[in-house]
């Protein structure tokens, strides 16, 4: 079992693209500095026997700390693969959406669902 979910993980890493390093700062539309301290996947096994697998991070945005949640990602699809660093951010509908240069130079947007929150840091 362990082997499976190092093999899902390393093919999940393979196939979604990096956010290495930003140079974006904070703005009017992304007012928020998001610092992300961890990253990490959560794979998860349906009825069908489809795996799915979810982008876990924790970020500390205006001095509280969050867990946020990526898209799932299928087989199929491609998730953004954030890094530890700085992001510009701003409060969407179930969490935040973050701004970042993508592999190609391109200035993208991901929304990240808040999983949980501790008040202070």
């Amino acid at each position: 079992m362990r082997s499976a979910k190092v093999l899902i993980l390393a093919i999940a890493a393979a196939v979604a693209p990096a956010v290495l390093s930003q140079t974006l700062q904070v703005s009017s539309k992304f007012p928020l500095e998001a610092h992300v301290t961890s990253v990490g996947m959560e794979t998860q096994v349906d009825a069908k026997g489809d795996t799915s697998i979810r982008h876990l991070m924790k970020a500390e945005i205006n001095g509280k700390l969050y867990s946020l949640a990526g898209d799932r990602q299928t087989s199929s699809s491609r998730a953004v693969w954030f890094h530890n660093g700085t992001y510009p951010c701003r409060p969407s509908k179930h969490g935040f959406e973050f701004e970042y240069i993508d592999e190609k130079g391109k200035v993208q947007h991901e929304e990240l669902r808040i999983v949980s929150e501790d008040h202070q840091r």
